[in-house]
């Protein structure tokens, strides 16, 4: 387990991020897989390759799953984007019509 900042970090990948990410990959988005960064920062950045470009910070979670204590400072300290909590490919499905 990695160590950061005089603390142990978690870098598990939940049991959907495969099929969550793959699911993506297949509807033609690129993803970059970041759940190893650690210090509760999203799991993905996903994008699209053509206009209008959009792009989302994605923290995919199992159906019952919760944000660590970690991922709940990362969020509430982020600026940028709005990180989206993601635990099905339906909730990928309802960020495409956005």
């Amino acid at each position: 387990m990695p160590y950061y900042l005089g603390k142990f970090v978690a870098q598990r990948r939940d049991s959907n991020h495969k099929e969550i990410v793959d699911y993506a990959r297949i509807h033609g988005y690129e993803v970059i897989e970041t759940h190893s960064v650690g210090n509760g920062a999203p799991d993905a950045i996903m994008f699209e390759t053509s206009p209008p470009w959009r792009v989302w910070l994605l923290e995919i979670k199992t159906l019952k799953g919760k944000l660590t204590p970690a991922e709940i400072l990362f969020h509430k300290t982020w600026r940028a984007k709005p990180i989206n909590i993601v635990r099905t490919t339906e909730d990928l499905e309802k960020l495409w019509q956005k």
